[in-house]
């Protein structure tokens, strides 16, 4: 039994260590938009939608903060607020793993982007016309609350009579702030089957182009219209499978022969020990016990006197290194009698070999855990998870799983992946 290992597939800490440099500056905040840049990019390259819409997301709020502090980006040295610094610090932190393809769990997407909006919402904007900023969640699980709810922020949106359109028709808007309004969606209609699918609405809103000096544009009133796009992920996280190697033994089998022998003795069973060839046990060759009870004897065609015999092998007596062989003796009046025998001795060696097995596959769920157990006699193995984005992570040597999706637990011959509490985000 192999000893208890738990391969905890999570991400690194959100946070920068004590000794990281935060973004307190605006060149910093220039920084981190590079960064954010940087793994925008990579995400195209590798195909990644979830770290893609992180990065769209991040670069929003970084140009809405160079929008609002218009005055502050001529001083490249300038302050930047500590509550907001942090924020930019977290960008930064999640940023960089991304740019790296290191794992990034789905909390700390969850969590920087809370921090995101709440942050975004805090900005003092230097424009007076409503704006459309910022909006999550970007990426919906198929299982959870029976509702979600979409969060738009922007500048004076709820008070610009803010509508919102689906594929069913017009939504129910709620406004909780002037710069924030929210719309609630039913989980059961956009996701639980099937693969990946988007999920869109239009959010229309008001723009006031009068200006008091000019009578003429006193009514004038153009409409925005912006996108709502929600990718809902798969009934099913992925695949998990498993090809393994396994020992496997077969045995070579011989015979050799004839061993031939001959006793003296008188009216009675006699008892010869054969036993395999010295060099053949040191060859790894031991007594075929099966065979050796059909294999072929005989008396060395009639080579014995007074009645004598040979009778044959003692089943009993059969181990690795031989067996005993009976002689039955008769006599010549008073004097001993003789018998003269011939055994074939069957033997057989093992055969090690190394073949892989069928390989194990299940489909992983977001809910419930997911047992396998490797094959009997197991010399190694490699585990591939294959997202439901189509990527491909070995877990052999404890990588992980992007995103923090499961938790892998090996136990001897037992493997479980147990799906880690995941929310929209």
């Amino acid at each position: 039994m192999r000893a208890h290992v738990i391969l905890v597939i999570s991400g690194l800490l959100l946070f920068a260590s004590a000794g990281s440099i935060r973004a307190d500056t605006v060149l910093d905040i220039f920084g981190v938009e590079k960064s954010l840049n940087d793994a925008k990019r990579n995400a195209v390259q590798a195909g990644d939608e979830i770290a893609q819409r992180f990065a769209d997301q991040a670069l929003k709020v970084i140009s809405a903060w160079k929008e609002a502090n218009a005055s502050l980006i001529k001083d490249g040295k300038a302050a930047v607020d500590d509550s907001l610094a942090q924020v930019f610090q977290e960008m930064e932190n999640t940023a960089t793993r991304i740019e790296k393809g290191e794992a990034v769990t789905f909390v700390d997407l969850q969590v920087t982007t809370t921090n995101l909006a709440s942050a975004l919402e805090r900005i003092p904007f230097a424009s007076r016309e409503p704006q459309f900023t910022f909006y999550r969640p970007t990426v919906v699980i198929p299982v959870g609350t029976d509702t979600f709810e979409v969060q738009v922020i922007g500048s004076g949106i709820a008070k610009a009579n803010p509508q919102v359109t689906g594929a069913a028709g017009p939504v129910e808007v709620q406004k909780p702030s002037d710069n924030s309004i929210t719309f609630t969606v039913a989980r059961k209609d956009v996701g639980g089957e099937g693969d990946a699918k988007t999920l869109k609405y239009k959010v229309t809103y008001d723009i006031d182009r009068s200006k008091w000096y000019n009578p003429f544009s006193w009514f004038g009133m153009d409409t925005a219209e912006r996108d709502v796009v929600i990718a809902i992920l798969p009934a099913s996280p992925g695949t998990v499978n498993i090809d393994a190697i396994v020992k496997k033994v077969d045995w070579e089998k011989d015979t050799y022969g004839p061993v031939y022998f001959k006793q003296r003795g008188k009216d009675k069973p006699y008892p010869t020990r054969i036993d395999v060839k010295r060099e053949l046990r040191e060859a790894g060759w031991i007594l075929d016990k099966d065979a050796q009870k059909t294999a072929k004897w005989d008396d060395n065609g009639g080579d014995g006197n007074g009645g004598s015999s040979c009778t044959g092998p003692d089943v009993e007596s059969f181990d690795d290194k031989g067996f005993v062989f009976y002689i039955q003796h008769g006599s010549r009046g008073n004097s001993d009698a003789y018998q003269g025998c011939r055994v074939w001795v069957a033997i057989k060696r093992p055969v090690e070999t190394k073949e892989p097995a069928d390989r194990i596959s299940k489909d992983l769920t977001w809910l419930k855990d997911t047992d396998l157990t490797l094959p009997a006699d197991t010399e190694s193995y490699k585990m591939l998870l294959t997202t439901y984005d189509k990527r491909e992570v070995s877990i052999e040597n404890k990588n992980q799983v992007p995103y923090g999706i499961f938790d892998v637990m090996i136990e001897g011959s037992a493997i479980k992946l147990r799906p880690r509490p995941i929310r929209d985000f």
